[in-house]
Formats: C-alpha cells, structure tokens, sequence
C-alpha cells in the first residue's frame, strides 16, 4: 500500500504550534502583602518602607520587570510611591515574593493610619488596596509597558490585625 504525503497535515501542526505559541499572557494575580518594614526616616518628614507583594505567574514562562512606577493608595489616600529600576523575575505557574521600596513622606503615613483606623471603627471587614502606575515587563524576547490599576481587599486577618 502506498502512502501519499499530505501537506495539510503538516500544514494543521504547524498553525496548531503556532497558536499555541502565540496565546495572550495571563496577567499575574497579586496574592498578598508580606515583608512591611519601616527602612529608614530623615529629618525632611521622609519616610522609605519595603513592602512585599507575593504575586502568582500562571504563566509557562517566566516574565522578567524592567522597571516599575507605581501608586500605592490604603483606603483611596496615596500613602506613597515606589519607582525602580532593578530586574526582577517571576518564575513560571509559581508565587514569587516581590519586594517594593516604596517612599513617601510622614504627613501621607498619618492620613493612610488615620484610613485604618476610621476602617476599624466602622466595622469594615478589611481595607482596600489599590495600586496604580506602569510596568515594563519582558516575556519570550518581547518587551511591553503595561498600565496597572489594581483593587484588593485586604481582610483584617491577613494583616495580623483582628
């Protein structure tokens, strides 16, 4: 018996690889809040803590941050900024611990406690975290800046607080 070559085969595996290939990123899942650590305070009223954000890549490969520039807001009040330019990598369909320096100065650190507190006192099941700004970030050899605006609700337990 004899057998013909059938170019739309190979034609259907090659397009099947290529989508495969080509599928959109998932965007990664902020999982929480660890590591808050107080660095340093100048007499300038200037404030710098480490903040880290343990983020989920359900991605197959690694995604390599170039750079960030990101708000951070506890209970809509802007309580700081964090800028940087250092690499650093979240590992593929694993949680990584990020770690932030974020600045701010000790008028914002007051308004953000008196947030938590006015939280507290009305019975709020936790306080709102909402992070706004730009990424660079790289996967497979292709770079992109990507906005970020992203809400979560930290419940109290989560925060050792309750």
């Amino acid at each position: 018996m004899r057998q013909t070559f059938r170019p739309w085969i190979l034609l259907g595996l090659l397009l099947a690889l290529v989508g495969q290939s080509c599928r959109t990123p998932s965007a990664p899942e902020l999982r929480g809040i660890s590591k808050f650590k107080v660095n340093r305070r100048n007499a300038e009223r200037k404030v710098q803590f480490q903040m880290g954000l343990e983020v989920y890549n359900p991605n197959r490969y690694r995604i390599k941050l170039k750079s960030y520039s990101l708000k951070i807001f506890l209970e809509d009040v802007l309580i700081g900024e964090a800028q940087d330019q250092d690499l650093q990598v979240l590992t593929k369909m694993t949680a990584t611990t990020l770690d932030f320096a974020v600045r701010t100065d000790l008028r914002k650190v007051l308004g953000g406690i008196g947030g938590v507190a006015g939280a507290l006192l009305t019975g709020k099941k936790g306080l709102s975290l909402r992070i706004v700004g730009n990424i660079r970030a790289k996967a497979k050899g292709i770079g992109k800046t990507v906005p970020v605006d992203y809400v979560k609700e930290l419940p109290w337990k989560e925060m050792g607080l309750r």
